[in-house]
């Protein structure tokens, strides 16, 4: 088994400002909700006594409510040049002047995206965010990017009410699709290529989500996990987790963060 450390998952924030159908709502429970900068000035010193390939900057939240988070990027960027540094955005608070500063300074190698509709109804639906903000937010970045890589991932809301079924027998804990709106989800990879191709100025990578149903985990059957142990040891087996309170565990969905992580791929 190859135990070297390859990824860092440096979470700056607990608080997201979406409302995710697949994602539990202990997100960060028994963890403070942002990570203060004399916290970030400790991780940093800290890391740069170990060896690793990349830090992923997302965590249980949306990166950018820490509002010191575009200087973490900046500061990250100067110590660890050769690293690949990412982002998973839900882009509700990727206003212009935190891309045109994030693009400027080159902070980031890539920015991932997930996206569940390119139809207003099913993207409000999916995430609890303002369709019209982050689909302008998003636009803006991919026409004025032209040095990081983005990969745009799309996560299927009817797959996941079928994964639902077949795993758990029951409909997904957050019911945010209903009677039949179920039936009238369709499969949108093709439109939403064809919808940011056309304003992106780089090539964008597009992939389908395999959903995991750790959202489901508040409500599962006891000893699910002995019945279906965790699918992503080979996905965190390399990877230490960083608190917004500086604390490192080896996996984020240990119960005492407040919830287990059930079957997925």
């Amino acid at each position: 088994m190859d135990n070297k450390i390859t990824n860092i998952e440096l979470n700056f924030s607990n608080i997201c400002t979406a409302r995710c159908y697949c994602c539990s709502n202990h997100r960060g429970k028994k963890n403070i909700p942002l990570m203060a900068d004399d916290i970030f000035k400790k991780v940093l010193e800290q890391l740069k006594e170990i060896q690793f390939d990349r830090i992923h900057t997302s965590g249980c939240g949306e990166g950018l409510v820490n509002i010191n988070y575009p200087f973490y990027l900046r500061d990250l960027r100067k110590e660890f040049p050769k690293a690949i540094i990412d982002y998973y955005s839900n882009f509700s608070l990727m206003i212009p002047s935190v891309s045109n500063y994030i693009i400027k300074k080159k902070l980031l190698n890539e920015m991932h995206i997930s996206i569940d509709g390119v139809e207003r109804w099913v993207f409000e639906k999916a995430t609890g965010l303002e369709y019209d903000t982050v689909f302008k937010n998003i636009d803006y970045f991919l026409k004025n990017n032209d040095c990081i890589e983005v990969f745009i991932n799309y996560r299927n809301p009817r797959k996941y009410y079928e994964r639902c079924r077949d795993i758990l027998n029951r409909e997904p804990l957050f019911k945010r699709y209903v009677g039949d709106d179920v039936n009238n989800l369709k499969n949108e990879y093709n439109e939403i290529q064809a919808r940011f191709n056309s304003v992106s100025k780089m090539k964008i990578t597009y992939s389908n989500t395999a959903f995991s149903l750790w959202g489901e985990r508040d409500d599962c059957e006891p000893d699910f996990e002995k019945k279906h142990p965790c699918p992503k040891l080979n996905v965190i087996k390399n990877t230490i987790w960083i608190d917004p309170d500086g604390s490192v565990r080896m996996c984020p969905y240990q119960e005492e963060q407040g919830g287990r992580l059930v079957y997925g791929t």
